[in-house]
């Protein structure tokens, strides 16, 4: 049985001063940055792996400190936990590539990222591809349009990610696929974008069912396509849309 101390350990057993009347000042004293730049690398990436042992270690810390309430809680224990990221990033920078393949840990992966920490500008392509959450969303808005048109292609696709692909390429490149998006935000920017008339809007007159989209339908149909909204019970039932469709009626343009 080993003897070694793990970094998890040696975390949790750090002396918290509290010859302080500041919570924060408890806080910044502790001695976080330099118990893990002291640790040899090895025992750095095993702790840095897993995002449960970087959050239980700062809950634990937050917890021995003492302190705020609950409702600031929640904000004491993510700053330590982003102060353990920029300690492990600053004490292995080398192995960014590492850890934005293989760890768990996404708000770590996230930090290292942000800061550039990878050895080459192929990873931002890489984890546009392969990444997941908040870091596939981050290597959209970098990658390259190749990327972003292969990501376009995809049936499932995270929607805050086919969001960035719809801001980035644009619309005169995926309009259409802005308007058949089932997200109601993708739609509504794909019917802003449409021109006046534009054809494949008139398929959704009685099957669109969000105010949002619907009201940019009211002002881009063409008149004689406008008594079809009449027909989409959803118009109806919303008085504020069902008022647009007859102030748009009226005009008779």
């Amino acid at each position: 049985m080993s003897s070694e101390i793990s970094l998890t350990t040696k975390l949790k057993n750090l002396n918290v001063s509290m010859n302080t009347h500041s919570y924060w000042d408890v806080f910044r004293k502790m001695p976080i940055a330099s118990t893990i730049a002291s640790c040899p690398k090895k025992e750095i990436l095993d702790f840095a792996a897993s995002y449960n042992d970087v959050y239980s270690i700062a809950l634990h810390l937050a917890n021995k400190a003492g302190g705020p309430g609950s409702s600031y809680r929640a904000y004491y224990v993510q700053s330590i936990v982003s102060t353990i990221n920029d300690a492990i990033m600053l004490s292995i920078p080398e192995e960014g590539d590492f850890i934005l393949k293989k760890s768990d840990n996404m708000s770590l992966k996230c930090h290292i990222f942000d800061n550039g920490l990878y050895s080459s500008v192929k990873m931002i392509d890489f984890l546009a591809d392969k990444a997941e959450g908040s870091l596939q969303v981050s290597a959209a808005r970098a990658c390259s349009i190749r990327m972003l048109r292969k990501l376009n292609k995809r049936k499932t696709l995270d929607n805050t990610v086919r969001k960035v692909v719809y801001e980035r390429l644009g619309p005169v490149e995926c309009l259409d696929q802005m308007i058949d998006d089932k997200y109601a935000a993708n739609r509504e920017t794909g019917y802003a974008w449409a021109p006046y008339g534009y054809s494949k809007l008139e398929e959704k007159a009685m099957t669109e069912i969000a105010k949002g989209p619907t009201s940019f339908l009211i002002k881009k149909l063409k008149i004689e396509f406008i008594p079809l909204m009449l027909a989409n019970r959803n118009v109806l039932k919303n008085k504020w849309i069902a008022n647009m469709v007859e102030q748009r009626m009226n005009r008779g343009v």
